[in-house]
C-alpha cells in the first residue's frame, strides 16, 4: 500500500463514517424506533405462512408442501388453518410472547406482475407506477423531525424525494490485515490530524468489512446487522431505517421444508433473532415491518418453483408490537376464489400496515398520513402496536 492508496483508503473511510451510529449519540434513551425491511423478488407468502387448514392447499402445491405440525420438519402450527414455516422457530418464539403480527392476504394496488412496476407502487406509496418520490420521504417532509437513514449500497425509492435522508453502506474497501493497521497506526502516531480521523474510521461500522467481521457472515442482510443495530440502539440516531434484501424471486427448484428458500428464511429467522438480542431494550420501542412487492402463484410451475403473483404476507416484530396475532380476511384458495385463477386475491392493502406503524407508534396525525404520505389511498389502518 502507497501513500496515495493510504490516503484514499482514510478518505473513504472517513466519509463512510460520517454517518455512523458511533457519531450520533452516546446512550440509547427511550424513543420509538421502526425498520422497514424491503424483500425484493416477490417472497411466497403461501410458504412462508401456510394455510395448510385449507381443504385446496395441498393439491396445488405438491412437493413444495411442508408437512402439517407435529411432523417431522412440520409447520409450526399458528392455528387451526395456520401454519409457519420450519425454518422460522425465532419468528415463532416472537410470536408465541406476543412480539410478532402476521398480515397475510395483503397487497399493494397493483394488479400486473412485473417486478419493476410493483416495486415503484410498492415504495412510491400509490397506484402510479410513474410517481417519483417514495413515501417515507413524503413521510419526512411531513414530518421533518423525522431523521430517516436508507442503510445500502442504492438509495431506494421510498426515501427518494425533497426531504433530507441520511444515507449509510458497508465499505466495499478489501480486507486488511491486524498487522497493517498496525502500522499505519505508527506511520500516522506523530500527525494529530490523520491519526484521530483513523481512529474514529477504524471504530465505525465501515470498519467491519476491513477486518473481515461482515464478510465473514452469510448473505447481503447479515452483512449490515452490526451497523443496523448501531444505529438503532444510539440515542439520537435515526428513527426510522429502510434497507432491502434482494433474492426472493423462487421460479424454479424453491423446495419445501428443505431447499434454496428454506435456507433463505433460515437466514431471514438468524437475522431477527440477532437484531431481537442485540437491541437490548431499545427492542422494546422497536417496529421491524418485513414487507415485499407481491406473492406467488397458488400453483407450482414446470420447474418446480412458482411464478409471481399477488396476495401475499408482510409481518412486524419488536418489543412494541401489540403481536401473537395473524391478521387476514382469508379469501380461500378454491378455483373461483383466486385471482384470476392464479394467485391468492389479497383482501388488504399493505398500505394500511405502513400507516398504522406511522399513526400508532410515531403518533403521526391519521389526515396528514393518509392525506400526504399515501395521496389517494383509501387506508384503513391497522393496529397493531
Amino acid at each position: 500500500m502507497n501513500r496515495r492508496e493510504l490516503l484514499e483508503y482514510l478518505a473513504a473511510s472517513v466519509a463512510l463514517n460520517a454517518l455512523s451510529p458511533v457519531a450520533l449519540g452516546a446512550d440509547a434513551k427511550r424513543r420509538p424506533r421502526l425498520v422497514l425491511l424491503n424483500l425484493r423478488g416477490g417472497l411466497d407468502g403461501l410458504a412462508v405462512v401456510a394455510p395448510y387448514g385449507d381443504p385446496d392447499f395441498n393439491s396445488f402445491r405438491g412437493q413444495l408442501t411442508v408437512p402439517p405440525p407435529g411432523s417431522e420438519n412440520g409447520l409450526l402450527k399458528l392455528d387451526g388453518l395456520f401454519g409457519l414455516h420450519p425454518r422460522l422457530q425465532t419468528l415463532y418464539d416472537l410470536y408465541r410472547r406476543g412480539e410478532a403480527v402476521l398480515f397475510h392476504a395483503v397487497a399493494t394496488p397493483y394488479r400486473s406482475r412485473s417486478h419493476f412496476d410493483a416495486q415503484k407502487i410498492l415504495e412510491n406509496g400509490t397506484s402510479d407506477p410513474g410517481e417519483v418520490t417514495g413515501w417515507l420521504n413524503r413521510a419526512a417532509g411531513v414530518f421533518p423531525d423525522l431523521p430517516v437513514l436508507s442503510i445500502g449500497s442504492n438509495v431506494p425509492l421510498i426515501v427518494r424525494g425533497q426531504a433530507p435522508i441520511q444515507t449509510w453502506a458497508p465499505s466495499a474497501l478489501p480486507q486488511i490485515d491486524d498487522d497493517t493497521l498496525r502500522r499505519i497506526r505508527d506511520l500516522y502516531s506523530n500527525d494529530p490530524f490523520f491519526a484521530e480521523r483513523l481512529e474514529v474510521a477504524l471504530d465505525g461500522p465501515s470498519s467491519m468489512s476491513l477486518r473481515g467481521r461482515q464478510r465473514g457472515r452469510r448473505g447481503q442482510l447479515q452483512a449490515v446487522l452490526d451497523p443496523l443495530i448501531e444505529f438503532l440502539t444510539r440515542a439520537d440516531g435515526p428513527m426510522v431505517i429502510a434497507l432491502d434484501w434482494g433474492g426472493w424471486d423462487t421460479h424454479a427448484n424453491q423446495g419445501g421444508a428443505q431447499g434454496p428458500l428454506a435456507n433463505r428464511l433460515g437466514q431471514l429467522d438468524d437475522a431477527l433473532a440477532t437484531i431481537s438480542a442485540g437491541t437490548g431494550r431499545v427492542w422494546d420501542d422497536t417496529v421491524m415491518i418485513v414487507f415485499t412487492e407481491f406473492g406467488r402463484t397458488v400453483s407450482i410451475n414446470g420447474t418446480n418453483g412458482t411464478d409471481h403473483g399477488t396476495g401475499t404476507l408482510a409481518f412486524a416484530v419488536g418489543g412494541a408490537v401489540s403481536g401473537g396475532r395473524l391478521i387476514a380476511d382469508w379469501p380461500g384458495l378454491s378455483p373461483n376464489a383466486l385471482l384470476d385463477g392464479r394467485d391468492l386475491k389479497p383482501t388488504r392493502d399493505i398500505r394500511d400496515v405502513f400507516a398504522g406503524a406511522l399513526v400508532d407508534h410515531l403518533g403521526f396525525d391519521q389526515g396528514l398520513v393518509e392525506n400526504d404520505v399515501f395521496p389517494g389511498a383509501k387506508l384503513d389502518p391497522i393496529t397493531f402496536v
